[in-house]
């Protein structure tokens, strides 16, 4: 469903001519969309960066930019941790089949 014909819906959802079954269809539809989308984000990656739900809550503080480098910079080391460790292991092990065998008399 657009952004127009949602705002349409939305301005009329409950008047006395609209059905309140459609009207609870619509939303459900709308919730699952929402769904779906932040599931799409999610897997993209872009899912991971701090966004406002448009929704305003009580222990909302503005992210400053020392707050979101702070989050960038703990993620990335998180990433790079993740990364490296396989890629050192995996050359410790080649390093390990690689070397001529030393048979102890």
């Amino acid at each position: 469903m657009s952004r127009a014909e949602w705002h349409t819906h939305s301005e009329h959802a409950y008047e006395p001519t609209v059905n309140p079954m459609q009207t609870a269809a619509d939303l459900a539809a709308l919730k699952q969309a929402l769904q779906s989308f932040n599931a799409f984000l999610v897997q993209t990656g872009v899912g991971g960066l701090p966004h406002k739900s448009g929704v305003p809550m009580a222990d909302d503080a503005p992210l400053t930019e020392q707050t979101l480098n702070d989050r960038h910079e703990s993620v990335m080391r998180t990433l790079y941790t993740r990364t490296m460790n396989p890629k050192e292991l995996s050359t410790m092990v080649a390093d390990v089949l690689q070397a001529p065998d030393r048979k102890t008399a």
